[in-house]
C-alpha cells in the first residue's frame, strides 16, 4: 500500500514541480518587461491556472494507476485510488467492482481453508457478481460431501490454471486469443466479463467499431445485391416481368432490356411495345448433362452509365463471354475477358472511368472470389489481378484456415481496394493497397452464427463499413454494421 502512495504522490510531484517551474519562468520574464502591478496579477492568474491544471491532471494519473491496478487484479491498492477519483469517469463503477472482488476473494479464502459456512454466507452477499452464486452452491456441497471435495478442487484447479493463461494472453495483448480462452471458461469467476473486455480491445487494436443498424443513415451502407446499376442516375433499374419465358429491367430512359430465355436473346423494349433485338444467344456444344449441347444465353448485368450497359454470355456451367453496348450508337464491344471452367465475372461498380469485376468460382454473386478484373471504358481492354498477389492465400472452402472472400469495393481515388469474406470460421477485412499490391491494414469479427454474407462498402467520408447479413434473417437478427476506420491506419 505505501508503494502504491508513493508511486502516484511521486508522480503528482514531478507534475506539480515541472508547473511550478514553468510559472517562476513565465513571472522572470514579465518582471523584466512588465510593471509591477500586471506583474502581480500576471503571476497570480499564471498559478491559479497552473494550479487547477496540476489538479486536473493529477486526477487523470490517479485514476489511470487504479485502473492498471484493477487489471493485474491488486483490487485493494485500486480502490483507493477510485477513492480519490469518485467523481471522474467511471471511477464509482471501478470501486464498487473492487470491492466486490475484495469480498469475492475473501470467500475464495475461507471456503479453501474449510469454513464453508461463512464463505457461502458471503458469496449469497455478492448475488450476481461472477460466479458467486455457483461458489455458493458449491459449499453447500462440500460440507455434507467430503468425497466430493477432492474433485471439486481438482476442477476447480484446472479452471484456475486456464484463467491465469487466459490473463497472460491478455497482458501480452494477444486480445482475440484471450477472448476465446476466456470465453472457453463460461461462468467462472469474471470470465465472461474478462472475454468481453478482451473482444473490445481487439476491436480498439484494430480500429473496428460497432454501428447501430437501426438508424436510417446507417442502413444506406448495406448493398443491394445485385444493383444493376453502377452509376447514380435519376432512375434506379428496376426488375419487371414481360412475359411467361422473359425476365426485364427497366432502365433509367424508361425503356426495359429483357431476355428471351427460350432462345437466350437480348431484346430492347420501348414504351410503346415495339421490340428490338441487340444481341442474340446460340446453342453450341458444351458439356450438359446427357446432352451435347447448351443453350448460351445473353444476360444484362447493369447500367455502366445513361447509354452504356455492361451484359454477359453464359450458360449453366460456363460463362462463355462478356462486353459492353452503346445503346446510343448501337455498338457491342466483346471484353477479351480469359474464360475458365466454372469461373465467372461479376460486374461490381464503376471508379472514375474503370468497371471493377469480381472472378469468382461459382455462379452465385460474389461467392468464392479468385480475382478481380478491371474494364478501361475508353479502350475496352480488360485486366485481371489475382488476389494472391495482395499477399494472402484464398480458398473454395468454407469455413476454412484460408480466406474465402465474398465480396470488395475500391476506394474513390483507386489508391486503396477492401475484400470481406471468412476464415476459421470468423469474418474477415483486407485493407490493402491497391496500386502497391499489398496488405496494410486486417480486421477479425466475432460473430455468431457462423453462415452469413459479407457485404463492403468504401463510404463517401472515405471510411470502410462492412455489413454482416445472417443467411437466416429473423425479426430480432437482421445483420450487424461495423467501420474501419482507415484514417487511423
Amino acid at each position: 500500500m505505501q508503494a502504491l502512495k508513493n508511486t502516484v504522490w511521486g508522480a503528482c510531484k514531478q507534475v506539480t514541480s515541472r508547473l511550478w517551474a514553468r510559472t517562476r519562468s513565465t513571472a522572470g520574464w514579465l518582471w523584466k518587461h512588465a510593471k509591477r502591478e500586471v506583474v502581480c496579477y500576471s503571476v497570480l492568474a499564471c498559478f491559479i491556472l497552473t494550479l487547477f491544471g496540476g489538479f486536473a491532471l493529477h486526477g487523470e494519473v490517479v485514476y489511470q494507476t487504479g485502473v492498471d491496478l484493477f487489471e493485474k487484479g491488486q483490487y485493494e491498492a485500486a480502490a483507493e485510488c477510485f477513492e480519490r477519483t469518485a467523481d471522474l469517469k467511471n471511477a464509482g463503477e471501478y470501486l464498487s467492482l473492487c470491492r466486490q472482488s475484495l469480498v469475492y476473494q475473501q470467500a475464495d479464502a475461507l471456503m479453501a481453508g474449510g469454513d464453508y459456512e461463512s464463505a457461502q454466507e458471503m458469496y449469497l452477499s455478492l448475488g450476481e457478481f461472477k460466479d458467486a452464486e455457483m461458489r455458493a452452491d458449491w459449499c453447500d456441497t462440500l460440507s455434507n460431501a467430503p468425497e466430493v471435495n477432492q474433485q471439486l478442487k481438482a476442477t476447480t484447479g484446472q479452471l484456475s490454471a486456464m484463467l491465469n493463461a487466459a490473463q497472460r494472453k491478455f497482458a501480452a495483448g494477444e486480445y482475440l486469443e484471450a477472448y476465446t480462452a476466456f470465453k472457453a471458461l463460461g461462468e467462472y469467476e469474471d470470465a465472461a466479463s474478462k472475454a468481453s473486455r478482451s473482444l473490445q480491445r481487439h476491436y480498439e487494436e484494430q480500429n473496428i467499431t460497432q454501428l447501430d443498424f437501426s438508424h436510417p443513415e446507417n442502413r444506406a451502407y448495406k448493398k443491394d445485391r445485385p444493383s444493376f446499376q453502377f452509376f447514380e442516375g435519376a432512375t434506379e433499374v428496376t426488375k419487371v416481368k414481360v412475359e411467361e419465358d422473359a425476365e426485364g429491367y427497366r432502365i433509367p430512359d424508361g425503356r426495359v432490356l429483357f431476355t428471351d430465355y427460350a432462345t437466350g436473346n437480348l431484346y430492347l423494349l420501348t414504351e410503346s411495345g415495339q421490340e428490338t433485338l441487340l444481341l442474340a444467344g446460340y446453342r453450341s456444344a458444351g458439356v450438359g448433362l446427357g446432352d451435347d449441347f447448351e443453350q448460351e444465353t445473353v444476360y444484362f448485368d447493369g447500367m455502366i452509365d445513361e447509354h452504356r450497359f455492361v451484359y454477359t454470355i453464359g450458360g449453366f456451367f460456363y460463362q462463355y463471354g462478356m462486353g459492353v453496348y452503346d445503346l446510343s450508337s448501337g455498338m457491342d464491344y466483346r471484353i477479351d475477358a480469359e474464360m475458365e471452367p466454372w469461373s465467372y465475372w461479376y460486374p461490381q461498380k464503376v471508379v472514375g472511368d474503370q468497371l471493377y469485376f469480381a472472378g469468382c468460382m461459382d455462379y452465385s454473386p460474389g461467392v468464392g472470389m479468385k480475382k478481380i478484373g478491371k474494364l478501361d471504358l475508353n479502350s475496352y481492354a480488360f485486366s485481371k489481378t489475382e488476389l494472391t498477389s495482395f499477399g494472402f492465400e484464398v480458398g473454395g472452402v468454407y469455413p476454412g484456415n484460408t480466406y474465402y472472400i465474398t465480396d470488395f469495393d475500391v476506394s474513390p481515388d483507386e489508391n486503396n481496394i477492401v475484400f470481406v469474406g471468412d476464415k476459421d470460421g470468423r469474418a474477415q477485412v483486407l485493407l490493402c493497397s491497391l496500386r502497391e499490391q499489398k496488405v496494410i491494414q486486417t480486421g477479425t469479427i466475432v460473430y455468431e452464427p457462423l453462415n452469413e454474407y459479407y457485404d463492403v462498402v468504401y463510404g463517401a467520408d472515405g471510411q470502410v463499413y462492412f455489413y454482416i447479413l445472417p443467411i437466416w434473417l429473423s425479426a430480432n437478427n437482421l445483420g450487424t454494421l461495423f467501420l474501419m476506420d482507415v484514417n487511423a491506419v
